[in-house]
């Protein structure tokens, strides 16, 4: 994946797709989309935008964020690949959600 200046130009670059949009908030992205499929892709995305995913789930969850998203993870894998897929599935929801107030 090309990544852009900051995560949600990232964001908005990968998911035009409004099908795909709609599947990640029906089922979540963990069922496999390109990009956020592997450990690999994941670590990379996380290491990129890793300040501004933080910064992201504080605005959501205050101070109790990082509790939050590591709940039932055993790893660090686990701990970036919930924290990447919860901000695309986030953006992918919220998205959709503009454009239909538009429709």
């Amino acid at each position: 994946m090309e990544f852009k200046y900051s995560l949600i130009e990232t964001l908005k670059a990968r998911f035009d797709d409004v099908d795909e949009m709609k599947d990640i908030r029906s089922h979540g992205i963990m069922g496999g989309f390109n990009g956020f499929i592997y450990t690999h892709e994941i670590n990379e995305f996380f290491n990129e935008f890793e300040n501004e995913i933080e910064d992201y789930f504080l605005g959501i969850y205050g101070d109790e964020w990082l509790t939050t998203i590591t709940q039932n993870c055993t790893s660090m894998d686990e701990v970036r690949a919930n924290m990447v897929w919860g901000v695309a599935e986030d953006y992918c929801s919220h998205k959709l959600e503009d454009m239909e107030e538009d429709e």
